[in-house]
């Protein structure tokens, strides 16, 4: 499996050198990075796509994992909370935050942040079940 994440960032490597501002590619590169456990290159590669696109949730909530996985806890809050502020409704935000939160000892803050995650996530479980095309008996 290294092997293939390895390939993977050989292959983002080249897609930069035709267009260096692509967004997605950075995320992408960064989340390979997450996956062979270089945390620092993947927060490198977020930082990246988040000065092409300020805006992309994606890329700031990805550096929050890596943050996270780093057990820097006050800088994860910071872009869990930049992502709140883009998009109030992104459960995983408020689930990072909360586990962030927790880590540092901030047991009532991590229980609200969790039971927002919570309220999302079945926000979103309700819609998904209900979208579902009915097959007909």
């Amino acid at each position: 499996m290294d092997l293939k994440f390895r390939l993977m960032g050989l292959f983002f490597d080249k897609v930069m050198q035709l267009n260096f501002r692509y967004v997605l590619t950075w995320n992408n590169k960064g989340i390979v990075f997450l996956k062979l456990g270089r945390h620092e290159e993947a927060i490198n590669a977020f930082d990246k796509a988040i000065q092409i696109n300020p805006i992309d949730t994606m890329a700031w909530n990805n550096k929050g994992i890596a943050l996270l996985k780093l057990g820097r806890h006050e800088e994860v809050i910071q872009a869990c909370d930049k992502v709140i502020q883009l998009d109030p409704n992104d459960a995983l935000a408020w689930s990072n935050k909360g586990t962030a939160l927790g880590s540092l000892g901030r047991h009532e803050e991590a229980l609200q942040a969790h039971n927002m995650a919570i309220q999302l996530y079945s926000k979103y479980r309700t819609i998904e079940s209900t979208d579902k095309p009915r097959i007909p008996n």
